[in-house]
């Protein structure tokens, strides 16, 4: 038998239950509680829908991250592509020989599409792109450009083939372009109606078996 904590001692038998309900113990032994569905008055911090016990996990009220269960999923997901995203970027430099200019078209097809505003420059009007850097990389080189340097990053979503999934959001949303011309990135859509295309179009290439 494996040697008993002072919190096993204290509370025996019961110990093996605490994790089912919603009280903890602490490292002096001594008993707390966890936050509540009924005592639960909060909205999640991204999306903003009511968090109870059908939207939102136990394991995140216990440790008091006011996050529904999509969004948490999400942001996992966007941890896992974020990470083999820069694996890919790493493995892409160790190749190539020192101070060597990457050249077009790198082969690496993951990266972010994103949502910028300029709103000096482009008051009401928001700019879905692609990169294979860094969010704040491309506010930095879209700031030489923007004679204002108010560029903002507003949503950034990693993704497995950011060419793809631009192309998708571009189409979706072709009736608010700001201009006929095909290739412009700029639309008459508020940051709610972009974020709800890129994840629209990235949910219906995963549902296709596109990755």
């Amino acid at each position: 038998m494996g040697v008993r904590t002072k919190t096993q001692e204290n509370y025996g038998d019961y110990y093996n239950v605490l994790l089912d309900r919603f009280e903890w113990v602490s490292k002096r032994g001594q008993l707390k509680h966890y936050p509540s569905w009924s005592s639960l008055n909060k909205c999640c911090k991204h999306c903003g829908i009511q968090l109870n016990e059908t939207t939102m996990n136990l394991s995140l009220l216990r440790e008091r991250r006011y996050t529904c269960k999509d969004c948490d999923a999400e942001a996992t997901a966007q941890n896992i592509l974020k990470r083999k995203h820069e694996a890919e970027l790493g493995e892409l430099a160790e190749k190539e020989p020192p101070k060597k200019p990457r050249p077009l078209g790198s082969g690496v097809k993951s990266g972010i599409v994103y949502v910028i505003e300029m709103p000096t420059a482009h008051k009401g009007r928001l700019k879905i792109g692609k990169t294979e850097k860094d969010a704040d990389s491309r506010r930095e080189a879209a700031d030489t450009w923007n004679p204002h340097r108010d560029t903002v990053v507003l949503f950034s979503f990693y993704t497995e083939d950011r060419s793809r999934l631009e192309a998708d959001v571009h189409y979706f949303l072709d009736e608010y372009r700001c201009t006929s011309y095909p290739k412009h990135e700029w639309f008459n859509v508020t940051l709610e109606q972009a974020k709800y295309a890129i994840r629209k179009c990235d949910r219906e290439r995963q549902d296709r078996g596109e990755l």
